[in-house]
């Protein structure tokens, strides 16, 4: 019903329903003008016009995301994140976990979408559409290189593979046991290149099937999928950096050595880009020295950790690697 009453019951039989989602099955929510109940429309309306309200039902995921956003899109970071570990406490109720994955990336996508910042380019120039006057009055800053290539003044610029992301998925394609035993944590993911995610949801969909699949069999799989020019491009990369623990004939004690340590410079860089875009979109905001001095470091903080191999206590023994210690 569109009352606070039966706005509270869908609520409630939503969160009934998460737990029990399967891949093909599912509910969509229709809700009804406030003040009325499917009685009244009826009577007074006719059941065509009932019909097209059930017509014009969401998916539960959209039901879910209206329900969380409310009327205001949350600007401090504080509720940003609020926000985010609500949807994400939604999805992680879902028993499933190819359903779950799904659920997780779909509103991954749309926090992205919603807090991603908007400019108005002028005078061939990108500036902010708020605050113009207040920019004006500031000190004027000769933006850097670094500045002038990322998202906030190039914001269609071309992504690159990132390393990182190529090692994971190179070593979860060779060996698929180890995305086995750690399936939920590989599901939660967050890949910043649009390629690397999706690629990344298609393994995790062909290994949640068939979870006694061979690194051949994945790899056949994913060239059906037309992933082949890819992994091609992923593997020259790790191959130019010097990146060997991700390769097939690699030991599993090495490869998970491997992964695991990606995983946690990953989250860690996760983190920090979160920071970045805000960061970026207070100097968007305000081009003050403040602003672009915490961006500086937090650009340095990811420089730091991008390239970090693992320097482990007889990493690489296995397969036959020089062993080398902090």
């Amino acid at each position: 019903d569109g009352d606070i009453a039966g706005k509270k019951a869908a609520q409630r039989t939503i969160d009934l329903v998460l737990p029990h989602l399967m891949p093909g099955y599912s509910i969509k929510v229709a809700t009804l003008p406030e003040g009325q109940d499917p009685d009244d429309i009826i009577k007074k309306q006719g059941r065509d016009i009932f019909a097209k309200i059930i017509e014009t039902a969401l998916p539960l995921s959209e039901m879910i995301w209206n329900i969380e956003i409310g009327a205001t899109i949350p600007q401090a970071p504080e509720e940003r994140a609020a926000l985010e570990l609500k949807l994400r406490t939604k999805a992680n109720s879902i028993a499933d976990k190819s359903v779950r994955h799904h659920y997780i990336q779909l509103f991954n996508e749309k926090l992205r979408e919603l807090f991603a910042p908007t400019y108005a380019k002028t005078n061939n120039q990108y500036s902010s559409q708020k605050n113009n006057k207040a920019r004006k009055q500031k000190t004027k800053i000769l933006a850097s290189e670094a500045l002038k290539n990322s998202h906030l003044l190039k914001p269609n610029l071309k992504q690159e593979i990132n390393a990182r992301e190529a090692t994971i998925l190179i070593c979860l394609i060779n060996h698929p046991d180890l995305a086995i035993e750690r399936l939920e944590t590989i599901a939660n993911i967050e890949f910043e290149g649009d390629a690397t995610r999706t690629m990344l949801t298609s393994v995790i969909d062909i290994i949640a099937t068939s979870q006694d699949i061979s690194a051949k069999q994945l790899n056949q799989q994913l060239a059906k999928k037309g992933y082949q020019k890819l992994q091609q491009d992923m593997q020259k990369l790790l191959d130019r950096h010097g990146i060997w623990q991700s390769g097939a004939e690699i030991a599993k004690n090495d490869a998970e050595i491997g992964l695991k340590h990606s995983l946690a410079l990953h989250y860690k860089s996760v983190q920090l880009n979160k920071e970045l875009k805000v960061a970026e979109i207070a100097l968007g905001t305000e081009l003050s020295e403040e602003n672009l001095e915490k961006l500086r470091d937090i650009q340095n903080q990811i420089s730091t950790i991008d390239g970090t191999e693992a320097l482990i206590e007889g990493f690489g023994s296995l397969s036959g690697r020089t062993v080398r210690s902090f």
